[in-house]
């Protein structure tokens, strides 16, 4: 984060902190103030600060397609993330906790067609998402409500393993559809690319790959592990090709997620026997040696209570690099325990208010909240 994003965090703190204190504004200070001004200091604001103040006036209700505004936004972001809850089946509203705020907000994905039911893939303020039955697949700004339906693959890979990317500089976006989840030998990816318009056939998965579909963006390269035997695979990005990665995947390995904390590759899995989990550790990809090296374990109260909560079923359990935070979640239940690698320290989040604890079909992802992203 830039020193004046940091300096706008400080100035948002204080306003929260001060907003009880302040009844009342100057009007004729206000009022007199440049446009440009006015637009600076509402870049400023949090996103649903920035929301509630759209309903002042037209003009500030506009400003979310107004090009100059949009890139006086993108420099003053702050770039906290949010937490997505996503409910099966029911992803219509998906709640997303605010790090920043430590608040839960509400994320309405009502705009979509109904058919949009799978959130696949999230980056840079959008969203895609897959219909499943046709395998078609959407991308949002769940923010501006803007959609699109992209073109029909080559090949329909309704149930491939989906990841995405986007180019920070041109704001072009690739999706890559690899395999499937439910054939070995459906070796096949496709790249689409935003800036074209079109999907074209790249470089084949190695043979008898079982991607798992989470997936870490690093240097260039978008990064995913397999189901056992525990392998490491690459995607390069610039060049649309695949490579197995030789790096040796930690001993006694029962499950693995793969994510990206603090500009590091980072592996998080169960360690035990018989494929039956006792502990949780943390690992960092050690790049001059190529090998894993741990730098957390979950606490043993901790993780007697995580494997209750999934009922010791690994396929349950989403972990998402979130800032400086790696956030345990699972299938079957609204919590989510979080390691602050800043701090090295483990906390619950609070619960969310607008899910039933008895409640359960969660799938979590990371979502950076930005005005300026487009479809």
């Amino acid at each position: 984060m830039s020193p004046f994003a940091q300096q706008m965090v400080q100035m948002q703190r204080m306003a929260v902190w001060n907003h009880s204190k302040s009844k009342h504004m100057d009007a004729n200070l206000w009022s007199n103030l440049p446009e440009d001004l006015v637009d600076r200091v509402l870049a400023c604001l949090s996103l649903p600060t920035f929301y509630r103040f759209r309903t002042v006036c037209k003009r500030w209700n506009s400003l979310i397609t107004s090009p100059s505004f949009l890139q006086c936004w993108s420099e003053m972001a702050t770039g906290c993330p949010w937490l997505l809850m996503i409910k099966r089946r029911d992803n219509r509203l998906c709640p997303a906790y605010d790090s920043f705020l430590s608040k839960w907000h509400a994320v309405s994905l009502n705009f979509l067609p109904l058919q949009a039911t799978e959130v696949v893939a999230t980056c840079e303020g959008l969203l895609c998402l897959r219909a499943e039955v046709s395998g078609s697949l959407y991308v949002c700004n769940p923010l501006t409500k803007r959609w699109r339906e992209l073109p029909s693959m080559l090949k329909n890979q309704a149930r491939g393993i989906v990841g995405m990317t986007v180019n920070k500089a041109t704001k072009c976006y690739k999706i890559i559809v690899a395999g499937s989840n439910s054939d070995l030998y459906d070796r096949k990816t496709e790249v689409y690319d935003s800036a074209t318009n079109t999907w074209k056939r790249s470089g084949d998965l190695p043979a008898r790959t079982d991607l798992r579909p989470e997936y870490a963006v690093c240097l260039g390269s978008m990064y995913f592990t397999t189901s056992e035997p525990f392998s490491l695979l690459a995607f390069n990005i610039a060049e649309d090709v695949w490579r197995k990665v030789e790096v040796p995947m930690p001993c006694s390995l029962t499950c693995s997620r793969l994510l990206v904390s603090q500009g590091i590759l980072v592996l998080v899995g169960g360690v035990g026997k018989n494929g039956i989990s006792k502990s949780f550790c943390i690992w960092k990809l050690e790049k001059e040696t190529m090998e894993w090296q741990e730098c957390e374990r979950m606490p043993d109260y901790l993780c007697r209570k995580f494997l209750a909560m999934c009922y010791h079923n690994y396929e349950h359990i989403s972990c998402i690099g979130h800032m400086d935070l790696i956030c345990l979640a699972s299938f079957s239940w609204p919590e989510t325990l979080v390691y602050d690698a800043s701090l090295k320290s483990w906390h619950w989040l609070p619960r969310c208010p607008l899910t039933p604890l008895q409640s359960g079909g969660f799938s979590w992802l990371s979502f950076q909240p930005r005005l300026d992203a487009g479809v």
